[in-house]
């Protein structure tokens, strides 16, 4: 990364864009911003400077705890560099780690905020079910390598959407007023061809460490140490200590976030809807890693 022959911005007027980033998570402090510590926004806000000369701000759609990787995290930007649009993603990609990827670049209107306009999130939680883990995707799944009841963790998982007060999934740490949530699709889908076991979740919003919570209760479920009359009290008693461990990060992948019209493609309200009915050969061809 680092390239000589800076692009200097200008006095153009200022132009509204989105960007559709890909990241492994490992060696980052998560997305947002900390103090003396690695992050994906300060590596990207570094490479923009380089590539343009600009100090910019990046509005990042989701934080992304350390260790969690994406395939679709949407952030926005103004700028006034007059480098065009199909040029930017190359361009910025030079500047960028291999473990860093813009995957495309559009223009959109002032108003859009990646964070707040979002109206849906897909996430995948991916564990490695085998006795031996696997060495290639250990930055990208959990290993687990006990025999797991499938028919009853999805049971669990059919009862956890809809709309719930997400309490007892929620860890110490978020300053969220609001514990309601809505999860529209919770699907437990195995790799046909590898002992990859596919957490699916598809919701409007989530709760802090909420998905990795999901993960670690429903494989609970799963080696026969949690139930569904056990979760069914947890979330009455809003009792966090009842249900399973918060799940490595690692195992966690961001795959796409959903606005109210498309942004990139595929990526509206309309696809968001299409996702949670869709069979879940479709759901697999969706999220399969390759």
């Amino acid at each position: 990364m680092g390239h000589t022959g800076q692009i200097k911005f200008t006095d153009h007027p200022l132009k509204y864009y989105a960007l559709l980033l890909a990241y492994t998570g490992a060696g980052f402090h998560g997305w947002q911003d900390q103090a003396n510590a690695l992050t994906v926004q300060a590596t990207l806000r570094t490479a923009w400077h380089e590539l343009t000369g600009e100090d910019l701000h990046f509005q990042g759609s989701s934080r992304t705890d350390a260790g969690v990787s994406a395939r679709g995290h949407v952030s926005n930007f103004a700028t006034r560099s007059a480098i065009p649009p199909d040029r930017l993603p190359r361009a910025l990609n030079a500047y960028l780690p291999d473990t860093i990827r813009v995957r495309d670049i559009k223009a959109v209107t002032p108003d859009f905020n990646a964070r707040h306009k979002a109206c849906g999130k897909l996430y995948v939680y991916r564990f490695f079910n085998h006795q031996s883990g696997s060495a290639l995707l250990a930055h990208l799944t959990c290993h687990l390598p006990q025999k797991l009841d499938l028919v009853a963790m999805q049971e669990v998982a059919d009862y956890l959407c809809g709309d719930h007060d997400f309490t007892a999934f929620m860890d110490q740490g978020s300053v969220v007023r609001k514990t309601l949530r809505r999860l529209d699709r919770l699907e437990i889908i195995p790799d046909p061809q590898s002992p990859v076991l596919n957490m699916v979740c598809l919701g409007p919003a989530f709760l802090y460490h909420q998905v990795r919570i999901l993960a670690g209760t429903l494989s609970y479920v799963g080696q026969g140490k949690l139930d569904l009359g056990a979760v069914q009290e947890a979330l009455l008693q809003k009792n966090r200590k009842i249900l399973g461990k918060t799940m490595p990060a690692q195992g966690l992948c961001l795959e796409r976030v959903f606005y109210p019209q498309p942004v990139f493609g595929g990526d509206g309200l309309d696809d968001y809807q299409v996702l949670v009915q869709a069979d879940r050969s479709s759901l697999w061809q969706q999220i399969r890693l390759v």
